[in-house]
Order: structure tokens, then sequence, then C-alpha cells
């Protein structure tokens, strides 16, 4: 330590005595190597997000376009039938944003794009995302941008839909559910649009799959201190509706024991509807729990745990998401009201998610980057692949 300051201080009485300026410019070109080396690190890092993300939307894509084609018998001809082969479509256009990651036009990521292709022979299709991560560093040395592709696989000329379908949505309603998350969009009223839109999506995964007997049963279970039993939607044939959903409202405490308990009764009875109605006997069955927060007591993160224990024992898939779960202050329509989740609470919840879930790859996280709705969407699109086959 000793030799390495004195060599420090040598160094700034040579730069303080030069007549020459030369140690001056080794020393402005060493500090600038070091800058741009730090500030590369940063843009290629970006670029890495950028590319992970599109990946994501390509597998979606690709899925959601696998699903077109089976439900319209054909391969579409025009826009509202699906993505039309080789045809150009902007990302942000069609409601995939890549913000802040890429170059935009205003509101337009103006550089990224999708292109779908079919193969009718082999009975694929890919979808292709390439697109332009924007640089911050990089950009004072003339490189402005930095390419990314990723692409996705479906195979969608399959005779039959691989399986049936069991689904259960376990949803923090509690009072936290109030404020805004990190997009600033108020966590109930985005909550429900993702899983609006992921009903959606599972009703057109199945569309066309049940004349020979109905494949897909849904249930919802809000919950806040208590099972919100008016808003229980059990088990059924078909999707939790629309009302169904919008009716939910944020308000009181956090268990969600009682709930994942209840999941866990109803998951035990799902393979005997399945088979009793298609003869299937393999029903694919999953649980999504979401939670902004802790449970109030630590005694209904073990009761929880217990019944996450039993359905992954039993072949259930749970998934569960931590909705908001930084350190950072959220706030919300009041001005005068915010709220700052202490550390000890996020580790907590983040502990009993994580040992919820069925693998750490099933443990979904919102972030500045990842909002509800691309959770959501990532579920959806993970779920379809169970019937789909694809491949990057």
């Amino acid at each position: 330590m000793k030799n390495l300051a004195t060599h420090f201080i040598g160094a700034c009485h040579k730069y303080a005595s030069d007549k020459s300026g030369a140690f001056t410019l080794f020393w402005s070109l060493m500090v600038s190597t070091i800058l741009l080396s730090v500030g590369a690190a940063f843009d290629l890092n970006s670029a890495v997000t950028a590319k992970i993300k599109a990946q994501s939307f390509a597998d979606t894509i690709a899925l959601t376009a696998a699903i077109n084609v089976r439900a319209n018998g054909g391969l579409p001809s025009t826009d509202i039938e699906g993505f039309i082969h080789n045809k150009s479509y902007n990302l942000s256009v069609i409601g995939f944003d890549l913000t802040p990651y890429v170059k935009t036009n205003g509101n337009l990521n103006a550089e990224n794009w999708v292109v779908v292709k079919y193969d009718t022979v082999a009975g694929q299709l890919t979808a292709s995302i390439s697109g332009n991560a924007k640089t911050v560093f990089m950009g004072m040395f003339g490189v402005n941008s930095l390419q990314f592709k990723s692409s996705s696989t479906v195979d969608y000329a399959v005779d039959d839909i691989n399986n049936s379908l069991s689904l259960a949505l376990v949803l923090d309603t509690s009072g936290s559910m109030y404020y805004y998350d990190e997009t600033g969009t108020k966590r109930e009223d985005a909550m429900e649009a993702a899983a609006l839109k992921l009903m959606q999506d599972l009703k057109t995964l199945v569309a066309g799959q049940e004349d020979n007997g109905r494949i897909l049963r849904t249930g919802m279970i809000p919950y806040y201190s208590y099972i919100w039993w008016d808003k229980v939607v059990g088990m059924k044939w078909g999707r939790v509706s629309d009302y169904q959903i919008n009716s939910l409202w944020e308000g009181g405490g956090t268990n969600a024991s009682d709930s994942m308990e209840l999941a866990d009764t109803w998951m035990q009875s799902e393979s005997g509807f399945h088979e009793n109605e298609t003869g299937r006997t393999d029903a694919k069955k999953y649980v999504i729990l979401m939670t902004d927060g802790v449970n109030n007591y630590s005694s209904y993160d073990a009761d929880t745990l217990a019944a996450c224990t039993s359905m992954k024992d039993a072949g259930v898939a749970i998934y569960t998401i931590g909705y908001a779960l930084n350190l950072q202050t959220y706030g919300s329509d009041n001005p005068e009201k915010s709220y700052t989740p202490s550390q000890s609470e996020i580790t907590r919840a983040t502990n009993m998610l994580s040992e919820c879930a069925s693998s750490p790859a099933h443990f979904k996280t919102t972030d500045n980057n990842t909002n509800i709705d691309d959770i959501f969407d990532g579920i959806g699109a993970e779920i379809a692949a169970q019937f789909l086959r694809i491949s990057h």
C-alpha cells in the first residue's frame, strides 16, 4: 500500500513538473480509455437486455401467430387475421415496447421490427426481431447504436392441442395495491388489465380445439387479510370473465395462506373433471400467485409454503409474482400519499415467493423495465409453449 501511494505521489509530481506535455497526454489517454471501457460495458449491457426482452417478445409473437393460424384454419391474408407472411411490423405499433433500450422517434421505436415467415411444408413459422439498441457513451466515439436479433420458431400444423388446462389466479387485492407501480400505474388497475389479457390469450389458445370436449378450466381467488369470498370465481369451464376481474378493488391487509390452501383443494379435483370431459388423464394444472407485499404475520408464510409444497408434489406448476417489491418510494393518485417498503419486508416476501414457485424461473418480479403486463404475457407464452412446440 505504501509503495502504491509513493508511486501515485510521484506521478502527481511528474504531472506538475512536466514541461513537454507528454505525461499530460499519456494521462489523458489513459483516463479516456478507462471511461470508454466503462461506458462500452454499460452500452453492451443495455444491448444484451434489449436482446433478452426481444426474445421474450419473439416467443409471444410466434405463439400468437401460430394460434391465429389454427383459429383461422389457414395463413392470414389481412392484419386482422394475424401476421402476414414476410411483412415487417414495427414493434411499438403492435404493442411491444423496448424502451428505454432502443432508439426511438418520439413515442415510436423507430428501428425495431418483427417479421413472421411461414413454412407451409414443415408446418412451422418463425418470428424474427431485429433492432438497434441505443448507446450513450459509445456514441461519443461514433457508435450510435448496437444491432441485436432474436427469433422464435413454432410448429403450428399439429392435429390437436397437446393437453387440457386448469389455471387458478390467486390475486392480492390488499390496501397497498392502491399505490403506483414502477411505471407510475395504479397497481390494482395494471394487475386487472394483465389478468384480462391472460384470460383472452387462453381463450384464443384453445379456440377451435374443443370439438371433442372442453379443455380449459379457470378460477380466481382474490384475497386481502382473508379470502374475498364475494369475488371468488370457482373453477369452471372457460375463462374468468372480464366483469369478474374488473369488479375487484383494493383494501385490507395481506394473507395469502388461506387462498393458496383453497387453490390446493381445487387442484386436487381438476384431473377428474378433465378425464370425465375428454378422457385425458394428464391435464396440466397451474396456479399463479401475485402479491405486492409481505404477509401480515410470519406464520402465514409457513402455511402458504405448506400449500405450495402440497401442490408442487401433486404436479401443479406454480408461478409467483413479486409486484413492486423494490426498495423505492411509490406514489399514488393522492400526492400526499406514498409508500416505501422496508428492505426486511422485501426480503421476506421475496424469500417466500421464490420458495413457493416451482422453480427459480417460475418466480417473476417487476422492476423499472419489466411491468406486470410483461410478466403475465410471459407466463401466458410459457403455458402456450406447453401446447405448441417452440424453439429458438
